[in-house]
């Protein structure tokens, strides 16, 4: 399983937030790019945070273009692409409702 270790932080930490009260359900997303590969690991749309596990976690490059995962991106893609595009000392977004 491609970068492996960020997605399964970010199913770990999808988990967290809604345990946290941060979210419920499916809100908000969570984000993570990898800095050697370029590479973005990121929740997928509507699927609840405590039913994701780490294959689930969708990886793409910073186009949208799925590399590996289930699911969908999130519709808010876009402003994570901007973001991540900008800024190259960014390498996380948490996003919640």
């Amino acid at each position: 399983m491609l970068l492996q270790e960020l997605r399964e932080q970010v199913s770990k930490y999808g988990k967290c937030m809604l345990q946290e009260g941060l979210t419920r359900g499916t809100g908000g997303y969570i984000s993570a790019r990898d800095p050697e590969s370029g590479l973005i690991c990121s929740t997928p749309s509507s699927m609840d945070y405590m039913m994701i596990e780490a294959e689930d976690v969708i990886v793409s490059d910073v186009d949208g273009n799925i590399v590996e995962g289930k699911g969908k991106v999130s519709s808010e893609w876009n402003v994570q692409r901007d973001i991540y595009k900008s800024r190259d000392d960014i390498h996380a977004l948490v996003h919640t409702h």
